[in-house]
């Protein structure tokens, strides 16, 4: 008969409880119960064989907690992957906008030499009342201003207008 120490504490319960033993204790004393049950040689030798080989392929097989870290690797490499995915389609749809935004800028301008005749001024008070009320916003205007006047289509002037453009644009003068 093997050594029934071979085996670890849940399959030494185990074997007690195939063999209706109540174990109660530590390591030697289970052992110690299970052997003063007078349990015959031959059932003993088998379930122990059985168990010890149970025991053994549990070893053998992967261990839970590397298991657990290869899916949890996988899962990393599959969100990574979706982040990647995400950041390619931010930075396409920003590209969109950019280019929305040109047109926007370019559509803004003519709006504002629409509206300023040449050799005529405009209070950007006024400027304001009459374009803020469509879509664009007070950015969009002063952006579309001071390209105007690097264009050298718009002059200004500080004037007397409650709003400023840039912290100094009060009036503009078209060329």
């Amino acid at each position: 008969m093997k050594n029934l120490k071979a085996l670890n504490v849940p399959y030494l319960d185990k074997l007690a409880k195939e063999c209706n033993i109540k174990v109660k204790g530590k390591k030697d004393i289970k052992i110690k119960q299970i052997l003063d049950a007078k349990i015959p040689e031959k059932k003993l030798e088998t379930l122990f064989q059985k168990y010890l080989t149970e025991q053994k392929e549990k070893k053998k097989s992967p261990n839970t907690n590397s298991a657990r870290l290869k899916n949890i690797e996988n899962q990393i490499q599959f969100i990574m992957s979706k982040i990647s995915q995400l950041e390619t389609m931010i930075l396409e749809h920003q590209g969109n906008n950019q280019q929305l935004s040109f047109i926007r800028l370019d559509t803004l301008k003519k709006r504002i030499k629409q509206e300023i005749s040449p050799k005529e001024m405009m209070s950007v008070d006024d400027l304001l009342n009459v374009i803020k009320q469509t879509e664009y916003s007070k950015k969009d205007i002063e952006t579309a201003v001071i390209e105007l006047i690097d264009e050298e289509v718009l002059d200004f002037s500080e004037g007397a207008s409650k709003e400023k453009l840039d912290g100094k644009i009060g009036l503009l003068i078209r060329r």
